[in-house]
């Protein structure tokens, strides 16, 4: 059920309230003793009546929710894509696998990107944070707090993904090297590093952490140039590429049929009330 649909049925819900405020004052006026007996206003038309305003504060929640989810996954969607445009270009050095998600040990972990390099294996988070607006700041102190000032040093504490980061590329490896040693027996360790890659150029970005924090122009060559002392033998990269693909879940679901289910689950209740209200309004209205 689409937004016009929503739209729609809320214009004729609130045609309806001002039938039912009408009924309401008809019964009191014109109930004969009775039906007055039956305290129709008390046992029907309030309910019903509270029913449909419950029904249009709902809507109102699930369409601002649905709306600020479709903007937020638009703009993360389209961070993606400038990263995968941005590694697409180096396909002879790197093999980017794209998004990941897993699920390990009862618990889901996901990976925007995985890259695999000479120097290793890059899992890639990326945050399209202010790809809106112009002139904001993120700042990570030392100690891995996020906050996003605006233009008036206004600031807000943004959630902690890092943490989050951590966590899943840690899940990840481990499931990884697994697997890997299901093929190949005993192999060293191989680590997975992550990258946290800001991607958009609106944004002005401070970070004094040591937690790698880059643009998707710098992407490449924080890779490419990444000190480690190991390298990921090539050998190794058909095998891992089908490991996490095998294993993949697929992409998450967005919640939006789930608003609609519920909204369409509750138009369905209120609806067989609807019909036996315009019943008791005609009759009323004939008296």
């Amino acid at each position: 059920m689409g937004k016009r649909r929503f739209a729609s049925i809320l214009q004729r819900f609130n045609y309806i309230l001002g039938y039912i405020d009408e009924t309401i004052r008809l019964v009191k006026k014109k109930a004969p003793a009775d039906l007055a007996q039956l305290d129709l206003n008390n046992r029907f038309l309030l309910p019903f009546k509270e029913n449909m305003v419950i029904f249009m504060q709902e809507y109102n929640k699930a369409v601002n929710a649905i709306e600020h989810g479709y903007i937020s996954t638009k703009i993360g969607l389209e961070g993606e894509e400038k990263v995968n445009n941005e590694l697409e270009i180096f396909r002879d050095v790197v093999k980017n696998l794209g998004s990941v998600r897993l699920e390990v040990e009862g618990t889901t972990v996901e990976a925007d990107h995985i890259v695999l390099a000479e120097k290793g294996i890059f899992c890639i988070e990326t945050k399209n944070i202010g790809a809106l607006s112009k002139g904001d700041t993120i700042h990570i102190s030392k100690d891995g707090l996020i906050r996003r000032y605006n233009q008036k040093g206004q600031s807000q504490v943004i959630s902690d993904f890092i943490s989050q980061v951590y966590r899943h590329v840690g899940i990840i490896q481990r499931f990884l090297n697994q697997e890997l040693k299901k093929i190949y027996g005993d192999i060293p360790y191989i680590p997975l590093y992550p990258i946290i890659v800001i991607a958009n150029e609106n944004i002005v970005l401070r970070n004094e952490s040591d937690i790698p924090v880059v643009r998707t122009s710098s992407l490449y060559h924080y890779i490419t140039s990444y000190k480690s002392d190991k390298k990921l033998d090539r050998t190794y990269w058909n095998d891992i590429e089908n490991i996490l693909k095998s294993n993949d879940k697929g992409p998450k679901a967005y919640p939006v049929n789930k608003y609609a289910d519920k909204m369409r689950e509750n138009y369905t209740k209120l609806a067989e009330q609807i019909s036996l209200f315009s019943k008791v309004y005609d009759a009323f209205k004939s008296i």
